[in-house]
């Protein structure tokens, strides 16, 4: 089971480093908090959350988790602590 959780880590980090690659400046919509937004959102936040994978020291990924988080909707939602 080692072998599984290294080979499912090592495809999370490549999928972040995909996103890194991939994502848009000003979002997916831009001038929009699109469901994508949200759902990007949500992941970063369950990864900080639980982390089960490091996502941290990706600059894109970083800027859109601080610029979306700070929007009230985002503020909200989060889970004490």
């Amino acid at each position: 089971q080692v072998s599984y959780l290294r080979r499912e880590t090592e495809r999370s980090q490549s999928e972040l480093d995909w996103l890194e690659k991939q994502l848009p400046t000003e979002g997916f919509w831009p001038g929009m908090f699109s469901a994508l937004d949200v759902n990007l959102v949500s992941t970063l936040a369950w990864l900080d959350l639980r982390k089960p994978v490091p996502w941290r020291g990706r600059p894109k990924l970083e800027a859109f988790m601080e610029r979306f988080s700070a929007r009230p909707s985002v503020q909200a939602t989060r889970p004490p602590g």
